[in-house]
């Protein structure tokens, strides 16, 4: 002979199926939440977007940096520098002195030269608008700076 179900457990059935899935739910929607403030707190949301996102910024001012060899060219002379994109350039000498102008329009810029001859004395000069910020000078057999 079979009890018939009262309501009560009934609803102790739904109670007991339905417990999990609403705090797995539950849980979920509080983690969510708590992750959202916090890349808020710390800022890895980009909140700096404005219509003039959209256009592109014209770099100006431009730098010219100049490198100068100068000395004895002897028979042979090799010249290495970083051009305007930081690349290494390297260039075998005809005579002396040796010129050449790199451009940039980049807001930090870097500049490097060396320079090796067979001659007595070599000297070397970095220029940015004009203005020496760099110069060294060396003498002997296949002298190098």
């Amino acid at each position: 002979m079979t009890r018939p179900r009262s309501n009560a457990s009934r609803g102790r059935r739904i109670l007991n199926a339905a417990w999990l899935p609403v705090l797995v739910v539950a849980v979920l929607l509080a983690a969510g939440a708590a992750i959202k403030s916090v890349h808020g707190i710390f800022g890895s949301q980009d909140r700096t977007q404005s219509p003039a996102a959209k256009f592109a910024i014209v770099e100006f001012n431009p730098k010219n940096i100049t490198y100068e060899i100068f000395g004895d060219w002897g028979s042979w002379g090799r010249v290495g520098y970083w051009d305007a994109n930081v690349k290494p350039v390297a260039v075998d000498l005809s005579a002396l002195p040796w010129v050449h102008t790199e451009t940039t329009v980049l807001s930090v810029a870097t500049a490097d030269v060396t320079a090796q001859v067979a001659g007595g004395s070599i000297g070397c000069r970095i220029t940015v608008d004009g203005l020496v910020r760099a110069e060294q000078t060396a003498s002997g057999e296949h002298a190098a700076v």
